[in-house]
């Protein structure tokens, strides 16, 4: 992703996994939340929760409410709600980690003592594989212990094996 970063020439980056969807209209969603409050809310922000195909409607309406809780009491957004953040903070703070997972957590934990995100009100349409195929529950579960890992300092490499197998 650094690459992409490197070649770009605008003032404001999204990163996008290439699993999921950006709704219509988000170029204005976008430049609405980066550009039109003066001063600017915040020079990093995403989307407030993700839609995916989970399974039953119940646990996607609970993925999608935890989703927007983690994000708007926490100011913890993952990758998948489509991070944007301006050249130049993203120029001082380096970049992204070269991780082979958890390079978003990592950008937002470094990305949050900039203040808290400008949070777009709509949802980013992501893959529901993994959670149709790992099981719902294996899927958050694996989803936590690998966050508690990484702050416990289990190596990167550890745990991209343990996400590729669904547990840990």
């Amino acid at each position: 992703m650094n690459l992409g970063w490197l070649h770009s020439t605008g003032d404001c980056l999204l990163f996008l996994h290439a699993d999921c969807k950006l709704p219509q209209g988000y170029q204005d969603m976008l430049h609405e939340a980066v550009y039109v409050p003066k001063p600017p809310a915040s020079s990093w922000g995403c989307f407030e929760t993700i839609d995916a195909d989970v399974g039953c409607a119940k646990q996607q309406q609970l993925l999608r409410h935890a989703v927007r809780f983690r994000t708007r009491r926490q100011h913890m957004p993952y990758g998948d709600q489509a991070l944007f953040v301006t050249s130049a903070l993203f120029r001082r703070l380096g970049g992204f980690k070269e991780l082979p997972i958890m390079e978003d957590y990592e950008l937002v934990s470094r990305l949050r003592k900039h203040g808290p995100p400008a949070i777009i009100p709509h949802a980013i349409q992501t893959s529901g594989r993994r959670w149709q195929n790992v099981g719902f529950l294996q899927t958050m579960l694996t989803n936590q212990a690998i966050i508690l890992a990484y702050h416990c300092g289990v190596p990167a490499q550890t745990l991209a094996s343990w996400y590729r197998k669904g547990l840990p």
